[in-house]
C-alpha cells in the first residue's frame, strides 16, 4: 500500500495554513472513532 504514496506531493504554505485546522479535527475524529471501535491505529506524518 505504501508504495502508492506520492512522496514528492507538495502544498504551498498558505494552503497547508489555510486547510490545516479543519484537518487536524477531522483526523482527529478518525482517531477518536477507530479507538472506539477498538481498531488499531498508527498514524504517521
Amino acid at each position: 500500500m505504501l508504495e502508492l504514496v506520492d512522496l514528492g506531493k507538495r502544498i504551498d504554505k498558505e494552503v497547508y495554513q489555510r486547510t490545516d485546522p479543519e484537518l487536524q479535527l477531522r483526523l482527529a475524529a478518525c482517531q477518536r472513532a477507530a479507538r472506539a471501535a477498538e481498531i488499531p491505529l498508527l498514524v504517521v506524518f
